[in-house]
């Protein structure tokens, strides 16, 4: 998983039942650095300076990685 981009979109839901139907356009959102038992360390370019390393909490990325919010490519 290390080196993978992370496609992030946001969930479509039908109004009448609440079914999820799809997914907005996905867009990049960073690069996986580092994964450790808590934190994953991603990398953005696109980012201002002080901003392009961030973390995100282990459990997190998983659940959004489970429900398709993120897709690593």
């Amino acid at each position: 998983m290390l080196g993978k981009k992370i496609m992030a979109g946001e969930p479509l839901y039908q109004f009448s039942t609440g079914e999820c139907v799809g997914f907005t356009r996905r867009r990049n959102i960073g690069i996986v650095e580092a994964i450790s038992e808590t934190v994953v360390k991603v990398f953005d370019a696109k980012n201002p300076k002080g901003y392009q390393h961030y973390e995100l909490k282990r459990a997190d990325f998983d659940k959004w990685v489970n429900e398709k919010v993120y897709v690593l490519r």
